[in-house]
């Protein structure tokens, strides 16, 4: 068919219709190796949440975690903080921030039974304030030397 079709083309139509089919049979390769990637990615990973929105969980615990990270913008991001808003005095006490002008609670603890959702929760949560999450074991890394290496390599 190919061929019948490539017979009638000047060489510049050639080219071109040439160059068309590459991109096409490019964009079919492309295809089948998302498909095959999916397939073979574990169900949990395949419909895990991608987004904020995608998140199932106690939608005001998922506020809440995403305002505390937010609230930490400033120092990790270096932006200036906008007018004060109800998120950043939700995690201070008085004043909204400690002496170095940092949020008064620093550190969020997600407790729960297994399969609850937490890891997932601050995963998608991470990636959409703007952070690039790295998952460590604590099984797997008991030192603080390993811990401390795993960090930095990052």
């Amino acid at each position: 068919e190919n061929e019948i079709v490539e017979s009638n083309l000047t060489p510049k139509q050639l080219r071109k219709y040439r160059k068309e089919l590459a991109k096409k049979e490019k964009k079919r390769k492309k295809m089948e190796e998302e498909a095959l990637k999916r397939r073979q990615q574990l169900w949990v990973d395949r419909y895990a949440p991608k987004r904020f929105i995608d998140l199932i969980s106690n939608e005001r615990t998922n506020r809440y975690v995403l305002q505390w990270l937010k609230s930490w913008d400033p120092f990790v991001f270096n932006v200036k903080r906008k007018k004060k808003d109800k998120a950043q005095n939700k995690f201070s006490i008085g004043d909204d921030t400690t002496a170095d002008r940092r949020p008064f609670k620093k550190v969020l603890l997600l407790a729960g039974p297994p399969g609850g959702g937490k890891t997932t929760l601050a995963h998608t949560i991470a990636v959409h304030a703007g952070y690039c999450p790295m998952e460590i074991n604590a099984s797997d890394e008991r030192t603080g030397a390993v811990l401390q290496e795993k960090i930095l390599a990052s």
